[in-house]
């Protein structure tokens, strides 16, 4: 009985000690030591407001949209879409709407299966709310800007014209129809 009651023990222990929980944490990175250092290993640098952001269907995280005031580098339009994680385990940086940020963005790394042109950002960057972002403004703010161009709109669809052929191209057998009708006569 001893045998058996030695097995129970070491079993219980064992259970616990693989069962109990234990703290995890998926992220863990480097910050870059100053701004200019975030500069040099990032694709993309520059001050934004986040204007919108949605689940990405297309891979895992979220697609964030800026509204682009300054650019040091990578991004010459006014408007950047990029992708980042939900936050805490995956290094994903969580925007707020409405807010201006500095942010420090990598092509492709994150999200490999993104187009390999895609901007990913996150907290292993100095990508921060523009209020607690001092350092990297006075460096940034003292370097040439790049010039921004809007961001180029999709043409309006001529719906218009599609409208018109759709209903010339319906409504011709009818006329046609008719005019045969009239021209033999009642029957």
């Amino acid at each position: 009985m001893s045998k058996l009651y030695r097995l129970l023990v070491v079993a219980i222990v064992l259970g616990w000690l693989l069962a109990r929980p234990t703290s995890v944490s998926a992220c863990s990175c480097d910050l870059p030591a100053s701004p200019a250092d975030a500069l040099t290993r990032a694709d993309a640098v520059f001050i934004g407001t986040m204007t919108e952001m949605i689940d990405s269907k297309d891979s895992y995280g979220r697609r964030v949209s800026f509204e682009v005031s300054s650019s040091w580098k990578g991004v010459t339009t006014t408007q950047v879409v990029l992708y980042t994680g939900y936050g805490g385990g995956d290094c994903g940086y969580e925007f707020v709407p409405g807010s201006q940020y500095v942010v420090y963005a990598h092509r492709g790394e994150s999200y490999p299966d993104q187009d390999s042109d895609s901007l990913a950002t996150g907290i292993c960057t100095r990508t921060n709310n523009t209020a607690s972002a001092a350092d990297d403004l006075t460096y940034l703010q003292a370097l040439p800007q790049l010039n921004l161009t809007p961001a180029s709109t999709p043409a309006p669809t001529p719906l218009l014209p599609c409208f018109g052929i759709v209903v010339v191209a319906g409504g011709l057998p009818v006329i046609l129809r008719r005019r045969i009708r009239r021209r033999s006569g009642p029957a």
